[in-house]
């Protein structure tokens, strides 16, 4: 057989050429053979491939991704070099100062150095928040240096992290204006475009030049990879509605805190948004984000992706954002339906507040962070969300997008998911069009921060994306069932198959199918699904085949096949797959077909080891952890007893508390068997610390968490519980109730009134219970009332910041005027007969007997009441 194969080899040339000459014969062209974007992202030649194949292939050129254009809202052009040096001036010599050092407080798996570079100016300002930062990082394994920093120019700079790599560092944080390098290239459209550019210092064993002498690097030779990660929070350019650099970075720094604390959070979904010139490459960039999010909100319809579509779904709760849009640095541009511009200003961004931590912006220029309120600044400064971004300061973006978003789905941090892309970029060096794109890439924001979760779905893919070589099914050898050969990396349930098909003709239904492996080939078949003729979707779409259904699952390890057919194909059916070029040649050879009742290799049978453009996506169950589910905790009080038991879920017990940061105040102590913290506060003050526990599996499970507990002289203001807030009650007696904060000698005092200031208050005093009901004697009238408690002693607790509010209602009164009389009877009789207005202050209020509806019996009730001395109307239970 393997023979036959081989002779099949000398007879590929003959195959091709008649495999054109058929849809010559057919009158079929090839831009309609091969899909309608040719022009847009791929070209087809006819080649001799290294094993002297001759064939028609599909030819990506990521160069002919539509490059990102300069769209301004303002039609501001982008400030230059010259313009930047002008206005920052003449600088002071370079000054660095070592401002503190953190190492790991317990030994813990991260072991990262990292640095914190602040301009010296800034740090006094921000130091506490610094402060909190610093223990939040120590607290995770890093250990953590903080410098002041002055004066100076890039390369001194990059002169002192280059020393402090030498010493093991692994990232930076760069915190306001400190020396900025840039660099400059000359564009294909004949002007020199300069640009600020972080890469020169993750870049740190590379030899950047300065070849004209203009203070613009122009080179960049050696060992082009970078080395390590760098962020920046760079909020000086920011001055919207009288906005200052100091209070951005407090605001920043609290939101990043309340981030790793678990009490800032948004749902674990992505929105990928792209606009019309890259709709060809869309499908694929959304099953990239799949690397790292699960669920999706993936927008590319043409006639949809507007301005004000846009923004509407800022505020829908994204964990992630990546926009694909024309830009510049105050706006994205968007095509309408009607060839016009819409945009997408800074300053809607600002106002906005988008709910989103994290960002990927293929939006040229909208991260120049040189520039006046530029937008990827306001993405991440915005008053309650924004973390971090990537994004470019010239005409470029990201491309690759699996390279990123898979590190970022393991749980790595933004920094080092940021930098793995870049390594990869820099794999054989950059060509020009790579250092267009590519160079200008930066990472605005904390680059520590990670995904709040990893996701529950897994993208398994061993082609390159370089969509190359062509194979219909059938072709003129006989050749069919082409399928690719998976191997998940855990247990696993299979969700969905994905085919890269590059054209289709007849009428011919297809037929997708799952079957075990032999390690090399397929054995017993799985499953099946069948695709309607009608339903087929061709390149740059992917055809997406829902299998969750089929509940199909593999263990850590476990191979299995994933290919298709056509069903009962006539003359003339074809439905061809793409694969890519099989280069650089592996030793996997995981695509495979049947041919002449014998399986085969691609590599076996055509000496091409090439990947046929087919993914699996499957599921798994959440990963074995253990959780502390405490996230805050209770103030303590000077001289008074102080015990909290910290919570967790997941593990396997006996699990083992300790400190990694920071410190309890003093007085206090843990448990390290029973994660108890217990004794008398001493000092008064707010302390900040890192708890961490461990379980007992073999590898041990860990989680931390970031917990602070101040102490205070006097008791802690009691919890509001019943009524609860905006509560309607139609019992003018009502019960109170509140948490128990009082020592045994202390009392609580109860108010209620109906302003919200208090002027006039009911008050009871000297209350030993934490429960008081009005008496029959004093009801309430039906009015909107307020109430509030508090502990007495010698240091009173002081009332709540925000008093509950209930109304009391008239069961009946529908027209909400306080009065029941016949005006209800009528109102709810109009409701229900003439659809009047509901009653108020809910349609419940005109529920007279008490069944939970509103009918017509209720106005029978209520006017029997009134009329004939009837029964006083029934409030419905659920109220």
């Amino acid at each position: 057989m393997r023979v036959i194969k081989k002779l099949m080899m000398v007879l590929v040339l003959g195959g091709v050429i008649l495999f054109v000459l058929y849809y010559l014969q057919n009158d079929i062209s090839l831009d309609k053979v091969y899909g309608l974007n040719l022009q847009k992202d791929s070209e087809y030649e006819k080649t001799i491939s290294h094993s002297g194949i001759e064939g028609l292939i599909r030819k990506v050129n990521i160069r002919k991704v539509t490059e990102l254009q300069w769209r301004d809202s303002e039609d501001q052009k982008p400030i230059s070099y010259r313009e930047w040096k002008e206005k920052v001036g003449e600088i002071g010599p370079f000054e660095v100062k070592l401002a503190r050092k953190n190492s790991e407080f317990r030994m813990m798996e991260n072991g990262m150095k990292f640095c914190v570079l602040v301009n010296s100016s800034l740090y006094g300002s921000i130091q506490s928040s610094l402060d909190q930062y610093v223990m939040d990082l120590t607290g995770e394994g890093y250990e953590v240096e903080v410098y002041t920093s002055s004066g100076g120019n890039p390369e001194d700079l990059r002169s002192f992290l280059q020393g402090k790599y030498a010493l093991g560092l692994n990232g930076c944080l760069l915190v306001g204006d400190l020396p900025i390098a840039w660099y400059e290239i000359y564009m294909e459209t004949g002007w020199w475009d300069n640009f600020p550019f972080d890469l020169y210092y993750m870049d740190l064993n590379g030899t950047f030049e300065d070849t004209t002498s203009n203070g613009v690097y122009d080179s960049h030779t050696g060992d082009v990879s970078p080395e390590i990660w760098v962020g920046r929070l760079t909020a000086s350019p920011l001055t919207f509605d009288g906005a200052d650099e100091v209070s951005l970075l407090q605001n920043y720094f609290q939101k990043n805190h309340l981030y790793r604390r678990g009490l800032l959070s948004l749902d674990h979904r992505a929105l990928i948004y792209v606009d019309d010139d890259w709709v060809p490459w869309s499908v694929e960039w959304n099953f990239d984000a799949g690397g790292a999010y699960c669920e999706r909100t993936f927008v590319n319809v043409e006639s949809t992706t507007v301005d004000t579509d846009y923004e509407s779904r800022l505020v829908q709760n994204y964990e992630f954002v990546q926009i694909c849009a024309h830009s510049g640095s105050n706006s994205h541009s968007f095509d309408n339906p009607f060839g016009e511009y819409t945009y997408t200003t800074n300053y809607e961004v600002k106002t906005i507040d988008p709910l989103a931590f994290f960002y990927n912006l293929f939006a040229c220029y909208n991260s120049r962070y040189v520039k006046e309120n530029y937008m990827g600044g306001w993405y991440i400064f915005c008053d309650t969300y924004g973390l971090a971004a990537v994004g470019c300061t010239k005409s470029g973006a990201m491309l690759y997008f699996g390279d990123f978003y898979r590190p970022l789905g393991e749980g790595k941090a933004m920094g080092e998911a940021y930098c793995d892309w870049f390594v990869k970029r820099a794999e054989g060096g950059f060509e020009d069009w790579e250092i267009s794109w590519f160079y200008g890439m930066t990472l605005l924001g904390d680059p520590t921060l990670a995904l709040g979760k990893k996701p529950l779905c897994r993208n398994i893919l061993y082609d390159d994306a370089d969509y190359f070589w062509v194979w219909p099914i059938p072709d003129s050898y006989g050749g069919d069932y082409f399928n690719v050969r998976f191997t998940p990396a855990e247990d696993c349930t299979l969700f969905k198959a994905l085919f890269c098909f590059d054209h289709i003709t007849g009428s011919a239904d297809a037929r997708v199918y799952v079957w075990n492996s032999d390690v090399t080939f397929p054995t017993t078949l799985l499953d099946s699904m069948d695709i309607p003729h009608d339903s087929i979707v061709l390149y740059p779409d992917w055809q997406v085949v829902d299998l969750s259904s089929k509940n199909i699952t593999f263990m850590q390890d476990e191979n299995f096949h994933i290919g298709y057919t056509l069903i009962d194909p006539s003359e003339g059916d074809t439905l061809a797959i793409v694969s890519d070029d099989g280069l650089p040649v592996g030793t996997e050879h995981r695509s495979t077909e049947y041919r002449g009742g014998f399986w085969g290799t691609l590599y076996e049978d055509w000496g091409e080891d090439v990947n046929f453009m087919i993914r699996a996506v499957v599921q798994h169950g959440p990963e074995p952890e253990v959780i502390i589910t405490t996230i805050t905790l209770p103030d303590g009080r000077i001289d008074y007893y102080y015990q909290q038991t910290l919570e967790l879920t997941g593990g396997l017990p006996p699990y083992t508390w300790d400190l990694t940061a920071g410190n309890l105040p003093d007085g206090l102590s843990l448990n390290s068997s029973t994660g108890e913290i217990t004794g008398i506060p001493s000092v008064l003050d707010t302390f900040n610390f890192t708890l961490r526990v461990t379980d007992s599996n073999d590898p041990s499970l860990m989680d931390i968490q970031h917990l602070s507990i101040a102490t205070r002289t006097s008791a802690l203001p009691p919890e509001l519980h019943t009524p609860i807030d905006l509560a309607i009650i139609y019992d003018p007696t009502p019960t109170f109730i509140w948490s128990h904060t009082a020592e045994a000698e202390e009392t609580y005092t109860l108010e209620y009134d109906t302003d919200s200031l208090f002027p006039a208050p009911i008050v009871y005093e000297d209350l030993n219970d934490t429960v008081f009901t009005v008496a029959d004697t004093l009801p309430l009238p039906h009015l909107t009332h307020y109430w509030r408690v508090q502990v007495d002693s010698l240091n009173p607790s002081g009332y709540q910041s925000h008093p509950f509010s209930f109304s009391v209602y008239i069961c009946g009164d529908a027209n909400n005027d306080y009065l029941l009389d016949l005006s209800d009877v009528i109102w709810i009789a109009n409701y229900k007969l003439k659809s009047g207005p509901e009653p108020i202050p809910t349609i419940l209020a005109g529920d007279t007997n008490g069944d939970c509806l509103v009918d017509l019996s209720d106005v029978i009730y209520l006017a029997n009441y009134k009329l004939k001395s009837g029964s006083a109307p029934v409030p419905c239970e659920d109220y």
